[in-house]
């Protein structure tokens, strides 16, 4: 279980400087924490890129969301300009140096 110092310091390797990482408390009858992580934008605006029931959770859903951002990007890309030559199909790289 990651803990808060972990969860910064990772958002940090992703997002740099700008990384934020918070903890929502719930406003009903719920028990459940919720965990944000992303970045913040001029200061003023908090862009979450994951939420979850842990700080595990939320860099997973960041994850998600960054591969299909990537994907939803390539499809976009090889329709309208094609594949480079002599490249059948490009996929998106699994590893990525941010996501870890």
């Amino acid at each position: 279980m990651m803990t808060r110092k972990q969860a910064l310091a990772k958002a940090q390797k992703r997002w740099g400087k700008t990384a934020c990482i918070e903890v929502i408390r719930p406003r009903s009858g719920s028990l459940r924490l919720s965990h944000s992580v992303g970045w913040v934008a001029l200061g003023l605006f908090y862009n979450v890129e994951g939420e979850g029931d842990s700080w595990d959770a939320a860099f997973a859903q960041a994850t998600e969301k960054r591969m299909r951002q990537r994907s939803d990007f390539i499809s976009s890309w090889t329709k309208t300009h094609g594949s480079p030559p002599g490249v059948d199909k490009i996929v998106p790289e699994k590893e990525d140096k941010y996501l870890s």
